[in-house]
C-alpha cells in the first residue's frame, strides 16, 4: 500500500501551485492572451495546462506552502510573470498610441468610440493599427513563444526566494520609454503631412477670407491623413515586425 505523507502532499501541491502563479500572472498581462473578450476559465485552464507540462522538469521547491517565506515566493512568482507580459503589452500599447495621435491630427476624435478592451474612448485609427499589431503577433507566433519563454524563465529565474534577482531598473525605464518611441515613429510621417496640409490651409485662408476653413479644412486634412497612412503602411509593418521580435526577446531574462 502506498502511504503518502502530508509533508510530501504539500511538496507536491507547492510545487503546482508556484509555476501557476507565475504564468497566470504572464496570462493576465500578456497581449492577446489577457485580452478581455478571453473567458477567465479559458485564462486559468490555458494556465493550469502549461504548469503541467511545465512543472514536472522543475526542481522540487524548498519553500512549503504553510512555511511564512511563501508569501514571498508568490509575490516574487507574480511580479515575474506580470513583468514578461507588460514588456510585450507596451508594445501593442505604443501602436495604440501612435493611432490615437493619427487620430487627433487627423480630427477623427469626434467619432471616437468606446473601447471594452480597455475600458476608455478610443479612435478608428487607434483600434485599426491595434489590430494589425494583434495579427502580426499572432502571425509570428508569439502568443506560443510566449508560453515557451515563461517555461524557459524558470531556468534563468527559479523558484528559489534566495535566488539571486537583479533587476536592472534603466532597463525597465527603456522597455517604458519604447511605448512613446513607437508611437512617435508610426506617427510621424502622417504627423508631418498634416502639419503641411494644415499650414496650407492657413496660408490659403488669410488669402481668401471667404474660404470656409471648417468645410474644406477638414475633408482636405482627412484625405491628406488617409493618403498619407496608406503610403506609409509598407514601412510601417516591417518596423512592428520587428518591434515585436525585439520585444519577445525581451521576455526571456538572461
Amino acid at each position: 500500500m502506498i502511504e503518502v505523507l502530508a509533508i510530501d502532499a504539500e511538496r507536491w501541491i507547492a510545487a503546482l501551485f508556484y509555476p501557476l502563479v507565475r504564468i497566470l500572472a504572464l496570462i493576465a498581462t500578456a497581449p492577446v492572451l489577457g485580452h478581455m473578450s478571453v473567458p477567465m476559465r479559458v485564462k486559468v485552464l490555458l494556465g493550469v495546462v502549461v504548469t503541467f507540462a511545465v512543472a514536472p522538469g522543475l526542481p522540487m521547491p524548498t519553500v512549503a506552502l504553510s512555511d511564512p517565506r511563501a508569501v514571498i515566493v508568490i509575490a516574487q512568482q507574480a511580479l515575474i510573470g506580470t513583468a514578461m507580459g507588460f514588456t510585450l503589452r507596451v508594445i501593442i500599447a505604443g501602436i495604440e498610441l501612435a493611432g490615437e495621435l493619427i487620430g487627433m491630427q487627423m480630427g477623427l476624435n469626434f467619432a471616437g468610440f468606446f473601447d471594452p478592451a480597455s475600458a476608455s474612448q478610443g479612435t478608428p485609427i487607434g483600434a485599426w493599427l491595434g489590430l494589425i499589431a494583434t495579427l502580426l503577433f499572432l502571425s509570428a507566433n508569439g502568443h506560443l513563444q510566449v508560453l515557451a519563454a515563461v517555461a524557459e524563465s524558470f531556468r534563468y529565474l527559479p523558484v528559489d526566494p534566495n535566488a539571486s534577482i537583479i533587476a536592472d531598473w534603466r532597463k525597465v525605464v527603456h522597455v517604458g520609454a519604447e511605448l512613446f518611441r513607437i508611437g512617435f515613429y508610426v506617427v510621424l510621417p502622417v504627423m508631418a503631412a498634416t502639419l503641411i496640409c494644415n499650414i496650407t490651409m492657413g496660408v490659403l485662408t488669410r488669402m481668401a477670407p471667404q474660404l470656409n476653413l471648417l468645410a474644406v479644412g477638414f475633408p482636405v486634412t482627412l484625405a491628406v491623413g488617409f493618403w498619407m497612412l496608406l503610403a506609409a503602411l509598407p514601412f510601417i509593418v516591417p518596423f512592428l515586425e520587428t518591434t515585436l521580435q525585439r520585444a519577445l526577446s525581451l521576455t526571456l531574462p538572461r
